[in-house]
């Protein structure tokens, strides 16, 4: 396959919706870093706590007749129900598990339960476990399927594995605010506070509960619950990225400074200011990187004057990119801190614009990292082609290290892309959006998973974990910019280590 051919993913109809033959026959990613793994042994440093120590029921209450535990997973019962509570009690807290599907299979989470009666009602609520694909389930209402707060809220559809495989769900609880991500993709960002319509108008008088037991609601199927972990966030421990960045201000900035390695401000000029080889930026006439030049020479592309990012108080230039074209802009490579061996790192930016409005037909990638192509051994970050645009990382290891038979992207469920996937993401044209994306462990040992994850505004969006061989040869790497973009990019850096939440917070705090 040629290169030209492999790069021409945002010019012809090899992007991701496309003939394009790409899959994921061998190469498996999974989700939220924890699938198969101890919870125990990964989370403790990071403040979360196993609520089942995966041999018995331990800790829990309320059911505990209609459940058991086989093959270190808690299960319900066939033909039976009710709710398996934790002992303990929740008020704000973060919650990850594991769960798996039989045809057909319901039960749910039970959020700030109470001890008594129905969690979807007396509780806070309830979060559906479903398997929507279940013919007997077709006319359900909108806010009874996989992910919904039960009867309240409705989830983004489309997210859930096959039946019979494991899914990795992450639930924040905060006042009244509850956050879903399922494999990787927020499908629930709510304020039940906020909403006054019930499915049939039936009341929740549990949803105002600031404190309650965590579990399952079971529903007579044997779903399977593993690898549950629980993070308490306290009155001050708010996920917002502002208050997190209060308390260490001056602690992370230091960090940051000592791992930046690359930064193009574009305050006059689109060469780096912070650079390890060179700090050109060149122009390509497309995406194969065949015919370049160094320096800026797109006409629709140019430096806007006092339009950028205001950092530390004072607002600098941006760069503008006012029409599409086909010609790329590209920093080389040698700037990304490219490693063989166990290589993290970082990118950040920000970008300014109305995705629906602003965007020609088409897909867009602000940023694209690879030295062949967007499926091949390549970081990228896009919108998609369909309105509303969704906003999205894409985190693509080498191609024949996980798609040997060229399986059709299209044939491939959207769950199990090896992407990030944002709905409604919180770009404006009236407003800068903060974008970071960070990497781990890509290049690891044989048998160690690298992860992949996606900030928005200085909150994680979600991310992508598995083996991530990236075999480059690194003066042929090009990280292009503005593919496709309409719109303002400003403040481009790039670091050496993989960043804490609180270091992204920062960067989105300047």
């Amino acid at each position: 396959m040629s290169l030209l051919f492999l790069a021409s993913r945002a010019f012809t109809s090899l992007h991701l919706s496309t003939v394009c033959a790409i899959g994921l026959t061998v190469f498996s990613f999974a989700v939220g870093g924890t699938c198969g793994r101890s919870v125990q042994a990964q989370e403790d440093s990071i403040g979360f706590k196993s609520l089942f120590n995966g041999k018995d029921l331990s800790g829990w209450s309320g059911a505990v007749d209609d459940y058991e535990v086989i093959d270190g997973s808690i299960v319900c019962k066939p033909g039976k129900g009710g709710v398996l509570f934790s002992e303990e009690k929740f008020a704000d807290f973060v919650v990850r598990v594991e769960f798996k599907l039989p045809a057909g299979g319901n039960n749910g989470l039970a959020i700030r339960y109470p001890g008594q009666g129905r969690a979807a009602y007396d509780g806070m609520c309830e979060l559906q476990i479903l398997d929507d694909d279940a013919e007997k389930y077709a006319e359900l209402d909108a806010r009874q399927y996989h992910g919904s707060v039960y009867g309240i809220a409705a989830a983004h559809r489309g997210y859930l594995r096959p039946v019979g495989e494991w899914n990795y769900q992450e639930v924040t609880v905060q006042g009244s605010t509850i956050r879903v991500e399922l494999n990787g993709t927020v499908v629930v960002d709510t304020d039940v506070s906020q909403i006054t319509e019930f499915q049939e108008g039936r009341p929740h008088p549990g949803l105002n509960l600031a404190e309650g037991h965590f579990g399952f609601a079971g529903h007579n199927d044997p779903v399977m619950f593993r690898n549950i972990a629980i993070k308490r966030l306290s009155s001050t421990q708010q996920v917002h990225a502002t208050q997190l960045v209060a308390t260490t201000a001056d602690e992370v900035g230091e960090q940051l400074a000592q791992a930046l390695i690359f930064h193009a401000s574009f305050d006059g000029t689109t060469d780096a200011q912070v650079f390890q080889k060179d700090r050109s930026v060149y122009t390509a006439e497309t995406l194969s990187r065949e015919q370049t030049k160094a320096g800026n020479h797109i006409e629709a592309v140019v430096i806007a004057p006092e339009a950028g990012i205001s950092v530390a108080g004072k607002s600098g230039d941006a760069l503008q990119f006012k029409a599409k074209t086909d010609q790329v802009l590209f920093y080389q490579g040698s700037e990304v801190g490219y490693q063989d061996e166990n290589w993290s790192g970082s990118m950040s930016l920000w970008m300014k614009l109305d995705p629906d409005k602003d965007l020609e037909p088409g897909f867009c990638d602000p940023i694209q990292l690879t030295e062949r192509a967007w499926n091949d051994a390549a970081f990228f970050i896009d919108f998609d082609k369909e309105l509303p645009r969704d906003f999205r990382l894409g985190v693509f290891p080498d191609l024949q290290s996980w798609n040997p038979k060229n399986t059709d992207f299209d044939a491939i469920p959207v769950e199990e892309r090896p992407m990030v996937v944002v709905k409604r993401p919180p770009f404006s044209a009236d407003a800068w959006t903060h974008v970071c994306f960070t990497w781990e462990n890509v290049n690891g040992a044989a048998g160690t998973d690298g992860t992949a994850t996606l900030y928005l505004n200085g909150e994680r969006q979600g991310a992508r974990t598995g083996p991530m061989p990236f075999s480059w040869d690194q003066s042929k790497v090009g990280l292009m910019i503005g593919i496709y973009y309409i719109g303002l990019l400003d403040e481009l850096k790039v670091f050496n280590k993989t960043l804490t939440p609180e270091q992204v917070a920062a960067l989105h705090a300047q």
